[in-house]
């Protein structure tokens, strides 16, 4: 009898245990995402690592346990940056804010029902009734642009089992608020109504291959910040192009 009241204890004592933990990643998840800005990605999370990687350029945003340090990577042009995960930066240029008036960030959200996306569950979040308000007031009083945002909503998973450092990341990687899950929808709509995509999330998909990490050449040239990686391989593909005109007749 006492033994069988001790595999009850047992039992009950890994059931409370498994409540108050969070799921341990034991897949590998292929999303494949469309920024309005940046374009379409590739992003593989794991257990252990994390790599966007750029389908139009061939750039790469990457990092490992246990520090976490981004590498982004140009392969094509061997430009690198190496970023601490609490300094790190998107290196989508901070004129593309201007039209929409504020960033991404910087929104106050609250809660919606949750939805689905791409057959993940996902928590929404929407800009509350008073931000549309005070929109709609700056804009009577002529201090909003019609392009200004006036509304604007956020889907994330929270059910993708990759460490908290992947969901940071990712966020900052489209400069997306941090609300404890993976990014993979946000839209909004302008003063005029006219709706924008941000960031569009077209297809999940779970392995357990282990995607192999992206390394750096050490011929690759070091430079400060994923900007610089980024206004390098503009820099370099413009000079590609200049090479590659014409002459005149």
């Amino acid at each position: 009898m006492n033994f069988i009241f001790a595999l009850l204890a047992m039992f009950f004592t890994c059931e409370a245990r498994g409540a108050d933990t969070p799921p341990t990643p034991t897949s590998t998840y292929i999303l494949e995402q469309t920024c309005g800005v940046l374009g379409d990605h590739t992003v593989v999370a794991s257990s252990k690592s994390i790599k966007i990687t750029d389908k139009l350029t061939g750039m790469i945003t990457c990092a490992q346990a246990p520090d976490w340090k981004v590498l982004t990577i140009d392969p094509k042009n061997r430009v690198y940056s190496e970023t601490p995960l609490d300094s790190f930066r998107s290196y989508i240029p901070d004129n593309e804010f201007v039209d929409p008036g504020n960033r991404w960030i910087t929104l106050p959200f609250e809660n919606n029902p949750p939805s689905k996306i791409a057959g993940q569950d996902v928590s929404v979040f929407k800009t509350p009734a008073s931000f549309d308000e005070e929109r709609q007031k700056a804009w009577t009083q002529e201090s909003a642009s019609m392009t200004f945002t006036r509304k604007a909503q956020y889907c994330v998973s929270q059910k993708i089992a990759v460490p908290p450092q992947e969901f940071r990341i990712l966020c900052r990687f489209f400069e997306l608020p941090e609300k404890g899950g993976i990014p993979l929808d946000f839209r909004y709509y302008s003063m005029a109504g006219h709706m924008s995509t941000w960031l569009f999330t077209s297809a999940i998909n779970q392995t357990t291959n282990n995607e192999p990490f992206a390394t750096v050449d050490p011929s690759f040239q070091k430079v400060a910040t994923a900007s610089d990686v980024r206004k390098s391989f503009r820099s370099k593909e413009s000079q590609n192009k200049e090479k590659k005109k014409r002459p005149l007749l």
